[in-house]
């Protein structure tokens, strides 16, 4: 590999294909900020979208139509005492109920 190829390893690049379309950054216990965006690849046809999840410069992606599957196996994987009191609304008590069945 020459220097060159190298180079053009380590360059970041600015043509970033995908675009928000939605997003939200949520304050965590540790004061944390944790970013979830609605994304999409529009140079594709159909255009292909993703939510991804963003904290601390690292990030993950999860095609969108995984979502609620994703959703389900979170709530099934995480006891109810793990989550503290503060995060508890009456929304998400209701969603809770009917996926933790």
């Amino acid at each position: 590999m020459n220097e060159e190829d190298i180079t053009q390893k380590m360059i970041v690049r600015d043509d970033n294909k995908w675009e928000e379309e939605d997003q939200i950054t949520l304050e965590t216990i540790q004061k944390a900020h944790l970013k979830i965006a609605r994304i999409i690849f529009s140079k594709e046809n159909p255009p292909k979208r993703c939510i991804a999840f963003s904290k601390n410069r690292k990030s993950v992606a999860f095609d969108i139509e995984m979502v609620p599957v994703i959703i389900n196996y979170l709530v099934k994987m995480t006891p109810e005492a793990f989550i503290p009191k503060e995060f508890w609304t009456p929304e998400l008590r209701e969603v809770w109920k009917a996926l933790s069945k």
